[in-house]
């Protein structure tokens, strides 16, 4: 009988005592490629068993420290909001999320980050892509680990919603024209530089921008937006016609 246990032995440890053996979780065969997220860090990660792939976002918006930041994903094509989760930056300002992949059929995406009581302004649009493939596929190339994130101020690529493309497309250098002698600076997080010295923070409403500190004396901080061109325009209640206009530079 004892010849038998050495057999007993390597049966119990293939598959255990009376059950079947246990089945790996299958490897993902997600792949997230055509990244593009200005304004953040970002990059196409898998777990450590390979079985999940993430686009992880990154950055850091001083305008909005332990603020809730609502992020939307939206099919690119059919416009349906397939994901949408809200949670807060950091006390300092510092943010991160990561999409789960495995949650999206394969397609083109495109995401906004959006502080949840601006009414819609945009602080980041980006796009990937999701595919199912092989096991052996490999991720999108990646950029650094978002653990060290600047805040940047470039606009983000031009996405396919004409009111996305709006929101971005005011982010820049806008100068003074037509007698008004100023640079203000619009940056993607929500802020704003007026000749190098005054600072504060705007929120974009369609073909109105709204702003506070300094530029809130100038008809309380409503300017409106044409293409290009930037104007704050208002009657004193002196009856007096006041009226200061910008064009964007870049």
């Amino acid at each position: 009988m004892l010849r038998h246990l050495p057999l007993a032995l390597c049966l119990l440890a293939l598959f255990g005592c009376g059950g079947e053996p246990a089945r790996p979780a299958p490897l993902s065969r997600t792949n997230v490629y055509d990244i593009a997220c200005p304004g953040m860090q970002c990059a196409a990660r898998q777990n450590a068993q390979h079985t999940e792939t993430m686009l992880e976002l990154a950055g850091l918006f001083g305008g909005y420290r332990a603020h809730d930041m609502v992020l939307r994903v939206d099919d690119a094509v059919s416009r349906r909001t397939m994901i949408r989760e809200k949670s807060a930056t950091g006390a300092d300002g510092r943010y991160a999320i990561a999409i789960d992949a495995e949650r999206l059929p394969p397609g083109r995406y495109e995401f906004v980050l959006v502080p949840e009581d601006s009414r819609g302004m945009v602080l980041v649009a980006g796009r990937f892509t999701v595919a199912r493939g092989g096991t052996s596929a490999p991720l999108a190339a990646a950029t650094p680990k978002p653990t060290q994130v600047a805040a940047a101020s470039a606009p983000a690529a031009q996405p396919s919603d004409p009111q996305l493309a709006a929101m971005l497309a005011i982010v820049g250098t806008w100068r003074g024209t037509d007698g008004v002698a100023g640079v203000l600076n619009l940056r993607s997080d929500g802020s704003y530089i007026y000749n190098d010295r005054a600072r504060g923070h705007y929120k974009f409403y369609g073909s109105e921008i709204v702003f506070d500190g300094p530029l809130a004396a100038w008809n309380g901080g409503r300017a409106t937006v044409k293409g290009d061109f930037l104007e704050f325009y208002w009657t004193s209640e002196d009856g007096a016609h006041q009226w200061y206009a910008f064009a964007k530079s870049s």
